[in-house]
């Protein structure tokens, strides 16, 4: 009787998936379907997915673990949804687990990096599953301690989530190296991080032991939570190392969220967020294609950054990428266009820009690239607010005998 069990499961949880794709500001439907995948945690073994709408992969956890419980919390219970001091661009996840933190900040902060650190192995490998699809979030299979050394599991308390670390000067199968904050932005190949995460289940009280280490002097937000329960005096400590002459407190949730008090304010009119079309982060865009070939070299991305966007033959309709955006007053695009064939004739580039309101065209403008070459291309634009299309074309220009060779590249388009 399993099998049938599991599959009713899974045909309610595909039904759920689909309908929530369709109505994804449906708040119960969203509620509906976190209770199935929590039922689904707690009578079932081996791993599971969640498949979400502003997400264009799925995210994994174990079932009868505490997964379930960390990923709603994050997707469904809000736990990030606090405001830091201004919107960051290198974002230090210190406890990633099972990287759900991670891929939410991404989604939230479509142009912010993230280093994200988890020390205990089985952990890190469902934190990978979960954050590779995502270039822009790196991990580390470390600890973050008071010294760079190792570290070891003293003990749990709260299922996978809940392994209490101790620092030790031994060697060993079961043990796992720790870093202090500084080296782990060099292991990155960062200077400082502006947006610290910690959920370190009571290591924190070794972390923030000293009074005031040097890498909170770059750090304008950071979010920790306190495991007092764990390790008796943890939130006093932290609260000692962030005084409240440089951070003012606020408690949201579980959370204990520091603000810098002497950071920059943000200018009058702050510039719009830079909108990526070929976004390395979970949150794509939109697109659609028209006139391309059905060959596997005429659109292919590559990088996260580039778009392979092969002419027609001479004469045939122009090969077409559209993107749909939600512009947010972005003034400008700007993109690198290569003609990567050693040979063959010139390709010419054409951009379009129209809002999908009313049809208005805001940019219509192209440049011919010769072979071999490459160069930045920038326009200006009337403020893009709302929905918009962006439609990337790329044709032989006149005079071509062939498209052979003619390997028409878009690199890391953006409007700004």
């Amino acid at each position: 009787m399993a099998a049938p069990l599991a599959d009713a499961a899974g045909a309610v949880k595909q039904a759920l998936e689909q309908a929530l794709a369709a109505a994804p500001g449906d708040e119960r439907l969203r509620r509906a379907y976190f209770d199935h995948l929590a039922e689904l945690s707690a009578c079932h073994v081996g791993l599971a997915s969640a498949v979400l709408p502003e997400l264009p992969f799925p995210l994994h956890f174990r079932c009868a673990s505490t997964d379930f419980a960390a990923l709603r919390a994050v997707f469904e219970g809000g736990r990030y949804d606090f405001a830091p001091a201004r919107p960051p661009r290198r974002i230090l996840d210190l406890g990633g687990y099972g990287g759900y933190g991670a891929v939410f900040l991404a989604a939230r902060f479509p142009t912010a990096q993230i280093l994200t650190v988890e020390p205990i192995a089985t952990n890190f490998r469902l934190l990978l599953m979960n954050t590779l699809p995502c270039r822009r979030i790196a991990q580390v299979n470390a600890a973050a301690g008071r010294v760079t050394g190792r570290v070891r599991v003293a003990g749990t308390r709260e299922g996978d989530r809940g392994f209490e670390l101790a620092e030790t000067t031994e060697p060993g199968a079961f043990t796992m190296p720790a870093y202090t904050v500084p080296d782990l932005l060099r292991l990155r190949g960062w200077d400082q991080a502006d947006f610290v995460i910690c959920d370190i289940a009571g290591f924190e009280a070794t972390l923030f032991a000293d009074a005031s280490p040097d890498w909170l002097d770059q750090v304008e937000t950071l979010a920790v939570v306190t495991h007092d329960h764990l390790v008796p005096g943890a939130a006093t400590t932290v609260a000692a190392s962030l005084g409240p002459d440089r951070f003012a407190h606020v408690r949201c949730g579980e959370i204990d969220l520091y603000r810098r008090i002497d950071a920059p304010p943000e200018p009058a009119f702050p510039a719009p967020p830079a909108l990526a079309l070929l976004d390395a982060g979970p949150r794509r865009l939109a697109l659609r294609v028209e006139h391309v070939a059905a060959e596997p070299w005429a659109l292919f991305l590559f990088e996260d950054r580039g778009l392979q966007l092969h002419p027609n033959a001479p004469g045939a309709p122009p090969a077409t990428a559209v993107f749909t955006i939600s512009g947010s007053g972005q003034t400008r695009f700007t993109v690198t266009l290569a003609h990567a064939g050693s040979g063959g004739d010139d390709i010419v580039f054409r951009i379009i820009v129209r809002r999908l309101a009313d049809g208005a065209c805001l940019l219509d403008a192209s440049r011919r690239v010769l072979p071999g070459a490459s160069g930045d291309w920038s326009e200006a634009l009337p403020r893009v607010e709302g929905a918009h299309e962006v439609v990337l074309q790329t044709d032989m220009a006149p005079g071509s005998a062939s498209h052979l060779g003619a390997w028409a590249r878009w690199i890391e388009p953006r409007l700004t």
